[in-house]
């Protein structure tokens, strides 16, 4: 799998959602329950900034829970999103040792968990907004494979990262039977 080739690609249909956010949804809810539009937004854009400097492998700076977005994500995110593809496009960037959130991480692994975060949280942003994700086999194949790595029983539940297993009909798309491996209901109704 050619991880930064998939995140380019999967970036944009992320950004185009981030650029049609207005103002008047900020407050709205997310499939993500710790996030409204607002703090999704934030922190999206603030993961960006982070996973930029990780492919740069400089230390990470910045507040973490800083407002970056304001009452402009459209004008913010897709600005990072560009910042962040150009950061894991330059050579050796998945290479070796990189510090990545709260620890030192293999680069690719930050590459593949930036790919991981670009889809599943362009998704709740999609949907809080009323919009819809656009996502290609390829990149749907990927970030399954991905979520069968890194959602087990021991990430579920009150203060981890993902929610019970969502069940999905046998036919569902590799994307939707990620967001349900994840804990996210692919039909889910803002």
């Amino acid at each position: 799998m050619d991880t930064v080739a998939l995140f380019s690609k999967a970036s944009q249909a992320t950004a185009d959602i981030a650029s049609n956010v207005t103002e008047s949804q900020l407050s709205s809810a997310t499939p993500c329950s710790e996030f409204d539009v607002k703090s999704l937004a934030n922190h999206l854009a603030g993961f960006y900034g982070m996973s930029a400097m990780a492919a740069r492998k400089q230390t990470l700076t910045g507040e973490p829970g800083a407002d970056i977005v304001g009452s402009d994500p459209a004008g913010v995110i897709p600005g990072m999103i560009q910042g962040a593809v150009a950061a894991w496009q330059e050579p050796g960037s998945t290479e070796g040792k990189t510090q990545f959130g709260p620890g030192e991480y293999d680069a690719g692994f930050a590459a593949t968990i930036t790919l991981f975060e670009t889809v599943m949280h362009g998704w709740d942003l999609a949907k809080g907004t009323g919009q819809e994700l656009q996502v290609s086999d390829d990149v749907g194949e990927a970030i399954f494979g991905i979520t069968q790595q890194i959602c087990n029983d021991d990430s579920r539940g009150e203060g981890n990262r993902f929610g019970p297993e969502i069940n999905v009909s046998a036919d569902a798309s590799a994307f939707e039977k990620a967001l349900g491996l994840s804990g996210r209901d692919p039909n889910w109704p803002a």
